[in-house]
């Protein structure tokens, strides 16, 4: 009995490790601290548009503060701020822009760790299946407290193929949770929409369109080289976004060609297309989340897998083990 209130012990530990390993899996793909960023990038952008709009011009000091926002914030704003204030454009659309995106972003992330919350406590009931149905079998099946060395040994080994299957259900919502994005490429998603607000800033301080698109895809082309190719260098290069054999979402692939269109459209007409790259940019935005609900939706038929080429085979065989063990122990095999 004492061997039994051991192992549960082990158990209430194995729960504290878990929820351990939740809060650095949180931490390692930025939950908890782009949280904090993005929190910190919205009271600042909200206290410059207060300002603004009760007519107080900020000081240049203040101005100054939008450099010690974290990466890409920091920068893009300071650098985008500047040339309108230079250009003496309107800076409140541009600041309001910022900030709403920024409030999707924070909102995409809590949606994302309620998320991660769901799989995790998923992944716990998978692994907490076993020692309970291992009690059970302990309590009912007679023979089984001759050789209970074994049968922990058993418990163990059947806990340890749940487990496997638990990570396997992390993963598979983390990976539902990016859209099926690489992890590599994960950051494209948020360059490519603050990629469209610069475009649209450089377009507003009185940059022609051709330039600012250069000037934009320069920007992106340092957080993501690979979305830079994707979406073309230069408006007036033969390079063609194609949606074959590109490990891209369709939405982003569709947002280049769009803006870039736009551009395009407005060089050769002289027309502003600035209300057509807003419309792009929101289409992105939709696009994406579709995709993002689009693989949660699957994400229940795909955790079978887990369930059935782990969680199934470790309670059925400790089943099994147990069932032999206890027919052995009842003279079985005539022993």
């Amino acid at each position: 009995m004492a061997l039994w209130v051991f192992f549960f012990i082990l158990v209430g530990c194995s729960f504290r490790f878990w929820v351990i390993e939740f809060n650095r899996i949180c931490a390692a793909f930025g939950l908890v601290q782009k949280s904090d960023e993005v929190r910190n990038v919205i009271n600042l952008l909200e206290e410059f548009q207060g300002l603004l709009e009760s007519g107080v011009v900020p000081s240049p000091e203040s101005w100054s503060l939008l450099k010690t926002l974290p990466s890409p914030w920091g920068p893009l704003l300071s650098q985008s701020i500047e040339e309108l204030r230079q250009a003496g454009a309107q800076v409140l659309p541009t600041l309001r822009r910022f900030k709403n995106l920024a409030v999707d972003q924070r909102e995409s992330l809590k949606k994302a760790k309620a998320r991660a919350a769901q799989s995790l406590a998923q992944a716990l009931i998978c692994f907490g299946l076993v020692p309970v149905f291992g009690s059970l079998l302990y309590a009912l099946l007679p023979g089984l407290e001759k050789n209970f060395s074994v049968w922990l040994m058993a418990c163990v080994l059947s806990a340890s193929v749940s487990g496997l299957g638990a990570i396997w259900m992390i993963k598979q919502s983390e990976w539902a949770r990016w859209g099926g994005l690489p992890y590599s490429k994960r950051n494209s998603v948020l360059t490519a929409q603050i990629g469209g607000e610069r475009l649209i800033a450089l377009l507003r301080g009185g940059e022609p369109a051709d330039l600012a698109w250069v000037k934009a895809i320069q920007w992106i082309e340092n957080h993501s080289s690979e979305l830079a190719s994707e979406w073309g260098h230069s408006v007036w290069s033969t390079e063609t976004v194609t949606k074959k054999h590109s490990d891209f979402p369709v939405c982003l692939i569709e947002a280049g060609r769009d803006l870039k269109h736009s551009v395009w459209v407005s060089v050769m007409e002289g027309r502003s297309c600035l209300e057509r790259i807003e419309s792009a940019i929101f289409s992105l935005s939709s696009g994406w989340t579709a995709q993002v609900e689009r693989e949660i939706a699957l994400l229940a038929t795909r955790s079978l897998k887990p369930l059935f080429f782990t969680v199934a085979p470790s309670l059925l065989g400790l089943m099994a083990f147990g069932l032999w063990l206890s027919w052995k122990e009842q003279g079985g095999f005539g022993v």
